[in-house]
């Protein structure tokens, strides 16, 4: 029997090539066959005899729906009736930093590993609204603290330092970004508020702190308006919008607002929906500078300034046709990467105990993946069907769902009645959110964590892990509640199916199991929500401003919460990870990773790939979750419950 020790040092090394080959295909991802880069379509003409300045206020997650409700925005409903207002369409990544780049740059830049190139913050010598201002000899002062550090050293930055609340930091940055515009004579002030996005993420729309944030950054809108001279502009802004929940993130189609004021500004107009990027159109025009056409939208542009006659009409800017890569070197990084995923996927082998799948096995997982696969635009289509109607639906649908929670937790008569009933109660109140308090879960994960390890008897530890994974399962994933009792659904699904794998002994029904228990986990994980990579349970952790500065430091609860539910779902079925399961895993994480690399190397953009490459990315912190969980203890414990390979 190979050591404890050996075993646990093979994992750890294991987990960490998962992780790494993950990463590096991702990484390379980016950098083979990449979409034709747009090119800065650069300035058409400049009037000198401009002289007016631009005031830019950035108000952070500034809600399309927000700004439409005269109650939460008064003052700037009033304003609208002088000023142009502009429903936008933010970018596809969904934050800040990439949002701030396609505003004054004109142009997205989309990419797998954007999020880490941009928390970088280093300079890019990047052709920009800022860029040109510079070279015309306009004094820029930006007061905020990252995102437009990506725009390189052509302007002047300031920001309140101190040991005071990020909150009361952020009330103070208006007064140097007055001090700026109204003392010290910058053609360019930018303020960027904050506040906002930090109270949505912490309490929803639905709170009197949230509105009382809206009033406040109605009147610095109105405020800055105020202190235009005849000659002056002002641009408004959001980066993005939010939900009700206050979240925002990759592949949510959250709209936001920008107002637009100035001398030759049509009053009271409102826009069809443009891209961000239509902002540095606007901002240039403040200065004096014209853009060429492409690739903005003067159609609509057209209705708040004038624009140049030759250059008017809708620039649709066809994106140019999908072409297979000829370049050796793309195809031998393909080759290097596959062979690096080959190497991993031995060691992997090695390091979990436990039979492979055997050949009729692997048959079954190769064809569920492969099905899976090709009818994941059906199931997407079915989870919105799946959504609860009249009343008398969802009580039955939670009603059942309850009840398919307490067949899991009887285990067939193994736990209690008592047991059973106090635990199934507890669930469901924490599930349908009567019990959310995060000092209460909290409670309730330590006794639970203590539970699984203290206790003697197998049903004892088998309910206090059950109690603990789905109490974290129910705060991390943040999923409706109606897709929660579909969880229990495919729980008690799970649980009859491994006692029939159990009792028949037959290899392919053990390997259709696996494949049920990977497939399953990833879709409740994944399959169901625009992404899951999201971080909203943070925010009730932290104070939303720490999350949003530090996250990078969270990166590792971020990546812990993901294969959550699949731990859950192995618990339930009590099947501790073998080699099968991992092979199954791997199976679905190749799948996908094969099929954006193929998609690249054919000319696909990132914008198409991405939701493949983060459900592969999501698979192989799968394939690190089994490794470690092989090597754990509770793993012994389930082998030596159930005696299942």
């Amino acid at each position: 029997m190979t050591p404890p020790v050996l075993r646990i040092t093979r994992a750890v090394f294991a987990i960490g090539l998962v992780i790494a080959i993950a990463a590096g295909a991702l990484l390379a991802i980016d950098r083979v066959h990449r979409p034709p880069h747009p090119l800065d379509p650069g300035i058409a003409s400049i009037d000198t005899t401009k002289r007016g300045r631009l005031f830019i206020l950035h108000v952070d997650s500034w809600r399309l729906e927000g700004v439409m409700d005269s109650t939460l925005f008064p003052q700037v409903t009033r304003l609208r009736a002088r000023a142009a207002s502009i429903p936008l369409q933010t970018v596809f990544e969904g934050f800040t930093i990439p949002a701030v780049h396609a505003a004054f740059t004109g142009h997205a830049e989309t990419e797998l590993v954007n999020l880490v190139r941009n928390f970088q913050f280093a300079a890019r010598p990047v052709e920009s609204f800022f860029r040109d201002a510079q070279r015309l000899g306009k004094r820029t002062l930006i007061v905020a603290r990252e995102p437009f550090v990506q725009f390189g050293t052509v302007y002047d930055e300031r920001y309140p330092r101190g040991d005071l609340d990020q909150y009361l930091l952020d009330r103070q940055r208006p007064a140097i970004a007055f001090a700026g515009w109204e003392r010290e004579g910058y053609d360019v002030v930018v303020l960027h508020y904050e506040s906002l996005d930090w109270v949505a993420h912490e309490v929803g729309i639905d709170n009197d702190r949230y509105r009382r944030e809206t009033l406040y950054a109605d009147s610095l809108v109105v405020r800055v308006a105020a202190a235009l001279g005849p000659s002056d502009y002002l641009l408004a802004y959001g980066d993005h919008g939010h939900t009700v929940r206050g979240e925002h993130k990759t592949g949510f189609d959250i709209p936001t607002f920008a107002l637009f004021v100035g001398p030759d500004v049509t009053p009271g107009v409102t826009t069809a929906r443009l891209a961000t990027t239509n902002l540095r159109y606007l901002a240039s025009h403040a200065l004096g500078i014209t853009l060429r056409p492409a690739p903005y939208d003067l159609q609509e542009i057209g209705r708040v300034i004038s624009v140049p006659i030759d250059s008017a009409g809708r620039a649709e800017g066809r994106a140019p046709e999908a072409q297979w890569s000829r370049a050796p070197l793309d195809y031998a990084i393909a080759f290097g990467v596959l062979l690096c995923a080959i190497a991993v996927a031995w060691v992997v082998m090695a390091s979990v105990p436990g039979e492979p799948l055997s050949r009729a096995g692997f048959a079954v997982v190769v064809a569920v993946a492969l099905a899976e696969f090709l009818a994941r635009g059906p199931l997407a289509a079915l989870a919105d069907l799946l959504r609860p109607g009249p009343m008398a639906g969802v009580v039955a649908l939670y009603t059942i769902a309850v009840v398919a929670k307490l067949v899991v937790i009887h285990d067939g008569g193994r736990t209690p009645r008592v047991a059973t009933v106090g635990a199934t109660t507890l669930l469901a109140l924490v599930e349908y959110q009567v019990i959310e308090q995060v000092a209460l879960l909290g409670v309730i994960v330590v006794l639970a964590a203590l539970a699984s390890w203290r206790v003697r008897s197998a049903w004892g530890r088998r309910l206090a892990q059950i109690v603990l994974l789905q109490t974290l399962v129910y705060f991390t994933l943040r999923l409706p509640l109606y897709l929660f009792a579909l969880a229990d659904l495919y729980l008690a699904a799970t649980f009859l199916f491994s006692r029939l794998a159990r009792r028949t002994g037959d290899a392919r029904h053990a390997a259709a199991l696996d494949a049920w228990i990977g497939l399953g986990a990833y879709t409740v994980t994944c399959g169901w929500i625009a992404g899951s990579i999201e971080w909203g349970f943070l925010y009730r952790l932290a104070p939303a401003h720490l999350v949003e500065l530090q996250v990078q430091w969270f990166l590792p609860f971020i990546l812990a919460k993901i294969p959550l539910f699949l731990l859950l779902t192995l618990r339930v079925a009590d099947r501790p990870p073998s080699r099968a399961t991992v092979q199954a895993v791997m199976v679905f994480a190749a799948l996908r990773f094969t099929a954006v690399w193929c998609m690249r190397l054919a000319g696909a953009p990132t914008v198409e790939i991405w939701p493949l490459a983060e459900q592969g990315g999501i698979l192989a912190v799968f394939v690190a979750a089994l490794v470690a969980t092989s090597v754990w203890p509770a793993g012994a414990q389930m082998t030596s419950n159930r005696g299942v390979s």
